[in-house]
């Protein structure tokens, strides 16, 4: 009987115990909360904060307007700044050439400037218009120039294959007017090739020493006659730069000569030239080209060269039209040719008596400037 009683105990807290578990199971999962619309916060003003922040302050007035100034004064020399950057001073040191080429130049041939040689025929000759004082002679007039010969501005035919091609009709280019004086007068000369490697790509095909002969090297001579033509215009009074083979961008001025010294494979070829832009219609140009005729040749005594090419009436700095290293079309310009250096007898005027080819390049401007 006692183990009967404790059997049921058993089976009675046993039945308790899986009544308690089933209980646990069926109690129901809590439900997710209840997503709640957020309403928009409504627009705030400096006026409509809460009364914990601090109010904005109000930006303070703008500032008033700069008054307008008046133009500035005018500066003394202010018209020279037009050519600041032909100045021999931005150009480092020259250096000898490292392999000096023989005199040579193309035979004239079709190369030659029909026109240009045509317009050194007629320019005037006759004594210095300076004394030794390099002061101009008060009775000097202005040379009488002829008329100009015509097909200035005629194209150059360049021959072709093609049975088809025409002929371009070429427009004269309208007439410049020369560059307003400036005070005192500018000047720039370029001592032809010199510093010519560090000519940039535009021009890079015009690099090269120049002339080599006798132990001369043609941007030597150029460079040393430069020097001493400018010396000469500065003591009266002209502001002058010499520039390299590189002309400053849009280089200015009163007057314009680059100086060279030719050279030829035939040492007997001898004599100066010059010429100006073939292309350019500015009438100052024929005006300083018989100045510099006169007095170039009065001061050296060497006789005239006709052989003018288009290489030089075609000189690479007259057109900045066709590269930016150029002198503006209004500058009255020219190219010299002050004589031969592969000839023995110009070469030794041109290095002995170099005061005297300076002085004649000295004499040329000073009178086409001076209006004689």
């Amino acid at each position: 009987m006692p183990a009967i009683l404790k059997a049921l105990s058993t089976i009675s807290s046993a039945l308790a115990a899986f009544s308690l578990f089933f209980s646990a199971l069926a109690t129901p999962m809590p439900s997710p909360p209840t997503t709640v619309a957020m309403q928009p916060p409504p627009s705030m003003t400096a006026n409509s904060l809460p009364p914990t922040a601090t109010a904005i302050p109000p930006l303070p007035p703008s500032p008033p307007a700069a008054p307008t100034l008046p133009p500035p004064m005018p500066i003394a020399n202010a018209g020279n700044t037009r050519v600041a950057s032909c100045d021999e001073a931005a150009y480092a040191p020259p250096t000898t050439p490292a392999q000096p080429r023989p005199g040579q130049r193309s035979p004239l041939g079709p190369n030659g400037d029909t026109f240009a040689i045509a317009e050194a025929l007629l320019m005037p000759s006759g004594p210095g218009a300076f004394g030794s004082d390099g002061k101009l002679r008060p009775a000097t007039a202005a040379p009488v120039l002829p008329p100009a010969p015509s097909g200035q501005f005629v194209p150059f035919v360049t021959p072709t294959s093609n049975p088809n091609a025409t002929a371009v009709p070429y427009v004269a280019p309208t007439a410049v007017t020369t560059v307003a004086p400036a005070t005192p007068r500018r000047v720039v000369i370029q001592a032809g090739h010199w510093l010519s490697s560090q000519m940039p790509y535009q021009i890079a095909e015009f690099r090269n020493d120049g002339a080599y002969a006798g132990g001369v090297a043609e941007w030597q001579v150029n460079l040393d006659i430069a020097n001493r033509a400018a010396n000469l215009l500065r003591a009266r009074g002209y502001d002058v730069r010499v520039v390299a083979a590189t002309v400053p961008i849009g280089c200015q001025a009163d007057a314009f000569i680059a100086l060279h010294a030719d050279g030829d494979s035939d040492t007997a070829v001898h004599g100066y030239k010059a010429a100006y832009p073939h292309y350019i219609n500015n009438p100052a140009n024929r005006r300083f080209l018989a100045d510099l005729y006169i007095e170039y040749g009065a001061a050296t005594g060497l006789s005239r060269d006709y052989a003018i090419t288009r290489n030089m009436s075609g000189y690479y700095a007259f057109y900045n039209r066709r590269q930016p290293y150029a002198v503006d079309s209004h500058t009255p310009m020219l190219i010299l040719e002050m004589g031969y250096l592969s000839n023995p007898s110009d070469r030794q005027f041109m290095t002995a008596h170099n005061d005297l080819a300076a002085l004649g390049v000295a004499n040329g401007i000073d009178r086409y400037l001076q209006g004689k």
